[in-house]
């Protein structure tokens, strides 16, 4: 279990570096606001 958030933990990040949100679209709803680690993806913006 700690290998699979440890994955998304990094795909998280690498998409915030690059601004490549598209990458994380997956992990969340349509109108759904993703909060990690003190990061707050909107996907309504």
């Amino acid at each position: 279990m700690v290998e699979v958030v440890q994955k998304l933990s990094e795909k998280i990040l690498a998409a915030i570096q690059t601004g490549n949100l598209q990458t994380v679209d997956s992990l969340s709803s349509s109108d759904a606001v993703f909060v990690h680690m003190g990061v707050c993806l909107d996907k309504k913006r």
